[in-house]
């Protein structure tokens, strides 16, 4: 799947939005295989942080995100802090 999307799937994209560093395959230079690399290894990491993070917020008890809300926090200030 990774060959298909960085061989031609990319390709397919860079022509449609006219972007000249996705019209040549990705895996054929040495550059774009390191590039290539650097996203399948953030895309095979991303699950496990994410497990992590829900696991995180789901053990903030209620009574910690009651209090912000009547102290007027907002939902995206309650998530922050």
């Amino acid at each position: 799947i990774w060959q298909f999307i960085f061989n031609q799937g990319l390709i397919s994209l860079g022509s449609t939005l006219k972007l000249k560093f996705l019209e040549t395959a990705m895996l054929g230079t040495a550059n774009g295989a390191f590039w290539a690399i650097v996203i399948v290894a953030v895309w095979q990491g991303a699950g496990y942080i994410m497990v992590i993070y829900v696991a995180a917020l789901q053990g903030v008890p209620n009574d910690l995100i009651e209090a912000a809300k009547i102290d007027g926090a907002n939902r995206f200030q309650v998530l922050k802090k």
